[in-house]
């Protein structure tokens, strides 16, 4: 028997969706603020929200190089989401230590990203794990955000094209599992390399 395709939450996002990184740090490209990013992007990913000393907890603090107040910060991500675009907390990266391998760490990963929705007005988050993730408590920490957050959350993924090319990934089957919860999920193309 063939299982019946999963309609996704309504986020009340279009149907093809385009997807930017907003950075916050300083590597000498052109500093912009959430209102300078072009309004074809649907979802702005707010990269990163960094580890903390707590198992599974993330935080997010504005990079004070970049000259942004937080509240100039949240006043703009309010300002995009008042014209239909989606703004999220991206956890992890190519240097992201977030590990949420039991359940106490997921526990404090979905209070910690909740947090932050509640302080800056995050819609969601995306998983940018590019360091491993735990197939048995990522989907854990997912669902006891979404319970938290509703069924407006915006939930991505970012994984690195071979992450998702076998049924044994971690990966993939994070994603399986949380499918009826998942928006999107982005494979880095852009970042394959040599990768099959």
């Amino acid at each position: 028997p063939t299982t019946p395709p999963t309609t996704p939450p309504n986020t009340g996002l279009p149907k093809h969706v385009v997807t930017g990184y907003w950075q916050n740090f300083n590597n000498g490209a052109t500093v912009q603020t959430i209102a300078q990013v072009q309004n074809q992007y649907d979802i702005i990913a707010v990269a990163f929200a960094d580890a903390t000393t707590t198992p599974g907890a993330v935080s997010f603090t504005l990079d004070p190089s970049l000259g942004y107040s937080v509240a100039q910060f949240k006043a703009d991500i309010a300002a995009k989401q008042a014209a239909g675009k989606k703004v999220i907390v991206s956890v992890g990266g190519q240097n992201g230590t977030i590990s949420v391998r039991d359940s106490a760490s997921a526990t404090n990963f979905a209070n910690s990203v909740y947090s932050l929705m509640q302080t800056y007005g995050f819609n969601g988050v995306d998983i940018d794990l590019e360091n491993g993730i735990d197939s048995t408590y990522m989907p854990q920490a997912l669902r006891a955000l979404s319970a938290k957050a509703g069924s407006g959350l915006i939930i991505t993924m970012a994984p690195q094209t071979i992450d998702m090319l076998s049924a044994g990934s971690d990966y993939l089957a994070t994603a399986l599992k949380d499918k009826d919860i998942l928006t999107i999920v982005n494979t880095q193309y852009y970042n394959s390399g040599s990768m099959n």
